[in-house]
C-alpha cells in the first residue's frame, strides 16, 4: 500500500516582493552605479568611484519616490504585481 502526499488545505501566500516598477528602476539604477564603482576603484580613479557611491544612494531614492507615487508594490500605478 502506497502512501499519497497530504494536501496541504492552505496555500502559501508570497509577497510580490520586486514585482513593482519602483523596485526594477531602482536596482537598475543601484546596478549601473555599482559597476562604474567598481571600474572606478580597479582603474584607480577616485571620480568615478565616488560617482558610483552617489548613483546608489540616487537608486535608493529613487525608488522610494517612485514607490510613494504610486509604482511600488500594490499601488495605484504598478501594474506588474497583477499579472
Amino acid at each position: 500500500m502506497t502512501q499519497q502526499p497530504a494536501e496541504h488545505s492552505q496555500q502559501i501566500l508570497h509577497e510580490p516582493e520586486g514585482r513593482s516598477t519602483a523596485a526594477w528602476t531602482a536596482m537598475g539604477i543601484c546596478m549601473a552605479a555599482c559597476a562604474a564603482g567598481c571600474v572606478g576603484l580597479v582603474l584607480g580613479q577616485r571620480w568615478l568611484f565616488l560617482l558610483g557611491i552617489a548613483g546608489f544612494i540616487a537608486g535608493g531614492i529613487v525608488g522610494r519616490v517612485m514607490t510613494q507615487m504610486g509604482y511600488g508594490v500594490g499601488g495605484a500605478n504598478n501594474r506588474g504585481a497583477d499579472r
